[in-house]
């Protein structure tokens, strides 16, 4: 590495990075605390009281489990677990354990802030590490999407960790015992923080196993670097899958297996069979939408556009050669772009889990720190026929104020809307049900997470936290398993409720629901039907 850059100025950068760490710690806190049905329209989704419901019940001794009852995996272990103490603090306090969980959330996000600039500095000096942390700490997607209320900021910090102590270890050539045994435990916590972190140890091994077959030309000495890393995070993960395999007879958590389940058969429902041109088509569309949301959510577009134009016109001499180093000092990172293209590709091409934002927050993870490692060295380029090397403070914050005043206003836009608009129905039905329906009567609904929530009475009939629903669901017959919960009412969007009386059900149960509130009369608009045997 450039000596220069590595000597920067230790004193300013600290105490920037110190600034930006206090202001997005209080802009993600102001966010936090605001009001409940605010929140809930803005950021929170549905699926953040999966969580709060576990936690909760575990903490009150019934087990991991939603409705108290029914014993589930379909959550992620740490973020649930980070969550318990807060219920046996505060116990008879639901307000307010919602709120410390987004602080939790907060303080996990801004601490990737940290990691990132730490990675970034590693590879393109301080400055570099700067601007990526900006533009992580100040993206408006960013923070919106970590305060959900679920597991994505743990497994993101978790992440972070991953990909500094491996970018370390690359640079320094040290692929010792201990480092691979921490880069193991800090791989196993980011998939036990949320599962699809496992393609990260993928992208790990592979790399790996190239570092040391390209030192010792041979296969079988080759295996052992990526083989104690595997063994590490398999010796964390190893509690984990045991509970699954004793208690479930798979590892797989029922979230992941039942969502793909009702992507495809949305997709059966339209056009019958896999045999079609429509299944490259669907296939295209969701890779279209994810290459879309990920310019959209990674927030630094017009800023990578801005570096791009300046590195070419500053190379315009030596372009080549200045590509040459460019993607040298990329390559560093390669990592990571990898392990971000096997995710993208599992979420487009078999989950369809493409209108959960959350999902992106890793990828947003990777685009960052590789747009800063770009910037990075674009400004060493354009300092290095200037005696003094570094990047003048005013240009900094010139920089900086660009990016504030561009962040601040996509987040106004994001704020208005909200990400999850829709959702104000579900919150206004939970209500309503609880309040208008009796104490003794059990609730049904696909999207649960806010009605078992405000109600204790509620079934989860989607199968995220359920297998039971998710059997009734694969064999045909959610009306019978109704019934067996003894079920009373059904609450949920009406399209939704339909599809699930055609693909669910062998004869369907529409005849056998009778709505007793609308909230719309549009067919996406909220329904609470009384259920008739």
């Amino acid at each position: 590495m450039d000596n220069n850059v590595k000597s920067e100025n230790r004193v300013r950068p600290a105490l920037l990075l110190s600034i930006f760490l206090i202001l997005a710690l209080g802009i993600r806190l102001y966010i936090s605390w605001q009001d409940f049905v605010i929140l809930f329209q803005k950021c929170v989704v549905d699926d953040a009281f999966f969580y709060l419901n576990i936690a909760k019940n575990i903490s009150i001794g019934k087990g991991a489990t939603f409705d108290g009852s029914i014993l589930t995996n379909g959550f992620h272990p740490v973020y649930a677990l980070l969550l318990v103490p807060l219920f046996l603090l505060f116990p008879d306090n639901p307000d307010l354990t919602f709120h410390l969980a987004l602080t939790l959330c907060s303080v996990f996000n801004v601490m990737t802030g940290i990691i990132i600039f730490l990675i970034v500095k590693e590879l393109a000096g301080e400055i570099a590490g700067l601007i990526a942390s900006f533009l992580w700490l100040f993206n408006p997607y960013v923070i919106l999407i970590s305060l959900n209320g679920v597991e994505v900021s743990v497994a993101t910090f978790f992440l972070s960790l991953c990909i500094y102590q491996f970018v370390r270890m690359r640079e320094t050539n040290a692929f010792n015992t201990r480092g691979l045994t921490l880069l193991g435990i800090l791989t196993a916590l980011a998939i036990l923080g949320r599962v699809d972190s496992v393609f990260m140890m993928i992208s790990l091994t592979l790399f790996l196993f190239h570092a040391a077959y390209k030192e010792k030309k041979k296969l079988i000495p080759s295996l052992a670097r990526p083989a104690l890393f595997n063994l590490a995070a398999f010796s964390v993960l190893a509690p984990w899958f045991a509970w699954n395999l004793y208690h479930f007879g798979s590892i797989r958590q029922i979230s992941g297996v039942t969502l793909p389940n009702v992507a495809h058969n949305m997709y059966l429902m339209k056009y019958e069979t896999y045999l079609s041109l429509s299944l490259l088509k669907t296939e295209l569309l969701n890779l279209k939408i994810w290459l879309e949301s990920i310019v959209r959510f990674g927030g630094g577009f017009p800023f990578f556009v801005g570096v791009l134009l300046i590195f070419i016109w500053t190379s315009r001499d030596n372009f080549t050669q200045k590509m040459e180093e460019l993607l040298s000092l990329l390559r560093k990172l390669n990592f990571t772009v990898l392990s971000s293209l096997l995710l993208i590709s599992f979420y487009a091409f078999y989950f369809w889990g493409w209108f959960r934002p959350w999902y992106y927050l890793s990828v947003i993870l990777t685009v960052t720190v590789n747009l800063g490692v770009f910037a990075g060295y674009v400004r060493k380029t354009i300092s290095a026929p200037n005696p003094d090397p570094f990047m003048k403070p005013r240009h900094l914050i010139i920089l900086l104020l660009i990016l504030a005043v561009y962040f601040s206003y996509r987040g106004g836009r994001v704020w208005e809307k909200g990400l999850f608009p829709f959702q104000k129905q579900l919150y206004e039905s939970a209500v309503w049900v609880n309040e208008n329906t009796e104490k003794d009567t059990r609730i049904g609904a696909i999207s649960s997470g806010v009605y078992g929530y405000i109600t204790s009475r509620t079934t989860d009939l989607l199968g995220v936290v359920n297998h039971e629903a998710y059997r009734a669901m694969r064999e045909k017959r959610i009306f019978s398993y109704m019934k067996e919960k003894r079920l009373d009412y059904l609450v949920d969007r009406e399209d939704m409720v339909r599809f699930f009386s055609e693909r669910f059900d062998g004869e369907g149960f529409m005849d056998k629901l009778t709505p007793v509130k609308r909230f719309g009369d549009k067919t996406s608009d909220v329904v609470v039907y009384k259920i008739s045997y």
